[in-house]
């Protein structure tokens, strides 16, 4: 549901775009967060919040790396992944190295890369964030029945770091 409704709202242009120093359209995570919700019979309150929590942890994660406008190759997804499993895994009440797991596995197996935006377009241009949402829930998924992930996705050896260079995520995003 997350993939599919993902697509769907990227398909008819009904998501949002964010003019902040990453770019992209945070949006795509709703529908993520809405089929996690209703795995939970959470209450619309709930999801509201985890939506807000989704947002916040997109640009707090991602202020400083502005993926989409620089010559690091990553796609927008990159840090949606993790926001949509954080979010999700909150939702969830995972625990703190559930929630740990979770953005790893949102992050280590799953790095998208902006070649579908560049160059000869394909159906994946408007679908990248909606697979990044996906790969989210997922690993939530996975973090919830116990799978692990790498300790130090971010700083440790080999880690997004090395790959992009030093930064502080920053929450809240605006002071």
């Amino acid at each position: 549901a997350a993939l599919a409704n993902s697509m769907m709202i990227r398909t008819y242009d009904w998501n949002d775009g964010m003019l902040a120093p990453w770019g992209g359209h945070p949006s795509d995570m709703i529908p993520g967060v809405l089929a996690a919700g209703e795995i939970a019979h959470s209450s619309g309150m709930e999801i509201l919040v985890t939506m807000a929590l989704a947002y916040e942890l997109l640009g707090g994660i991602g202020w400083e790396i502005k993926v989409t406008r620089n010559k690091s190759g990553f796609d927008q997804g990159t840090f949606m992944g993790v926001a949509t499993a954080l979010a999700v895994g909150k939702l969830w009440r995972l625990n703190d190295d559930q929630l740990a797991h979770a953005a790893s596995l949102a992050l280590v197996p799953n790095l998208p890369i902006a070649v579908s935006r560049w160059g000869e377009l394909s159906m994946l241009k408007g679908c990248g964030n909606a697979f990044a949402v996906r790969n989210g829930v997922f690993s939530a998924m996975l973090a919830r029945g116990g799978f692990t992930s790498a300790p130090e996705p971010f700083e440790g050896t080999y880690g997004l770091c090395y790959l992009l260079g030093e930064f502080k995520p920053r929450l809240p995003v605006l002071p």
